[in-house]
C-alpha cells in the first residue's frame, strides 16, 4: 500500500512538473508581470497558472484592494462603476495564460503604495456556478 502512494506521488509530482514548468502542483496562481509600476500606470499585465488537474475558467471580474494604515486589505471604490460582461477564460490543468487588468479606467491614476487585485476563478465541474464554488486568488503589485 505504501510503494502504492509513492509511486502514485512521484508519477503526481512528474506530471506537474511536466505540465506546469515551475507551477506549483495543485494550486491556481496568478501572478503580475512586474512587482513594482510607475505612477499612472493603467493596466497591470498578470499571468494566471493553473496547476490543477482540473481546467478552470477565470473572468473579467475584478475589484482593487490597498493596504490601510493598520495593514488590513481595504477594497478601494471605484471611480467609475464597473461593468463587466459575462466572459470567461477557461485554462487548461498545467497551462499559463496573460490577462490583462485595466485598473486605472476603474480606479483612476494610482498613488504610490501597495496593491492588490482580487478575482477569483472556478472549476469546470462547477457549473452550474453558486457563491460558494468561487475561489478568490489574490495578486499583489507596488506603485512607485
Amino acid at each position: 500500500m505504501k510503494r502504492s502512494l509513492m509511486i502514485c506521488a512521484a508519477v503526481l509530482l512528474c506530471l506537474g512538473i511536466v505540465l506546469g514548468g515551475i507551477l506549483v502542483f495543485g494550486r491556481v496562481t496568478i501572478t503580475a508581470q512586474e512587482k513594482t509600476y510607475p505612477v499612472g500606470t493603467a493596466e497591470i499585465e498578470a499571468v494566471w497558472r493553473n496547476g490543477t488537474l482540473r481546467k478552470i475558467t477565470f473572468g473579467e471580474s475584478f475589484s482593487l484592494q490597498t493596504r490601510d494604515g493598520g495593514g488590513e486589505w481595504a477594497e478601494m471604490k471605484p471611480a467609475i462603476e464597473p461593468w463587466f460582461y459575462l466572459i470567461g477564460y477557461g485554462l487548461m490543468p498545467g497551462g499559463s495564460k496573460g490577462h490583462t487588468y485595466s485598473v486605472g479606467f476603474f480606479y483612476g491614476s494610482l498613488r504610490p503604495g501597495r496593491y492588490r487585485i482580487a478575482t477569483y476563478f472556478f472549476f469546470d465541474k462547477d457549473i452550474p456556478i453558486t457563491e460558494t464554488d468561487h475561489h478568490p486568488v489574490y495578486v499583489e503589485f507596488e506603485v512607485k
